[in-house]
Order: structure tokens, then sequence, then C-alpha cells
């Protein structure tokens, strides 16, 4: 009896999913590798690895980036 029951909620086939985004929760895409060092460039042992999908890896990117450039603007030909 309790096996017929669980036919209705367990499934046998194990789905393998994709890794969901360290930060916003959407599937990720991209691992993320961060690595601490002090001010003097001396590497610490501390590493942080995670997962991001690209629309978090571009805002990360963007924060972090001291030369980052924005892509222009471009103005539509029927305007």
């Amino acid at each position: 009896m309790i096996n017929w029951i669980k036919t209705f909620f367990v499934s046998e086939e194990r789905v393998e999913r994709k890794p969901k985004c360290g930060k916003c929760g959407l599937g990720a895409s991209v691992n993320m590798l961060i690595e601490f060092q002090t001010l003097d460039m001396e590497e610490m042992e501390e590493k942080i690895l995670t997962r991001l999908c690209y629309g978090c890896m571009e805002d990360i990117h963007i924060r972090y980036n001291p030369k980052w450039i924005p892509e222009p603007i471009m103005r539509n030909k029927n305007e």
C-alpha cells in the first residue's frame, strides 16, 4: 500500500539540474574564482569559487573592473 502511494509522489529517475547562480538564483553558466591579496600584493590562501549567470557576471565585471568602458549607444536610423 505504501509503495503504491509513493508512486504518485516519488520519481525514480534523477534529473540532473543545472547549477544555480550564487547571486540571483537563475541557471548558472560561468564559474568565478575570487582570489584575495593584501595591498602589498601578497597572495592569501583564501579563495572563493562561485557560479554565476551571464547577467550577474556582467554586473560584477562592471562593478569591479576599473578598465571597463561602457558600450556606445547607437541611435536608431528610423528616428
